[in-house]
């Protein structure tokens, strides 16, 4: 699950500038980085819960 999230995050960061500069689109960037502080907690809490 934890690698699951990291592959999530990082297509995430690649991505999300695209929705702001391509495509002009500051609330749908402001979705996905929403989408993407998830995913962060959620990495988060697997690492510290499997320490």
């Amino acid at each position: 699950m934890l690698s699951d999230q990291g592959s999530i995050i990082e297509f995430i960061r690649t991505n999300i500038n695209e929705f702001q500069e391509a495509h002009q689109d500051a609330g749908t960037s402001d979705f996905v980085t929403g989408i993407l502080e998830k995913h962060e907690k959620i990495a988060w809490m697997l690492r510290t819960h499997l320490k």
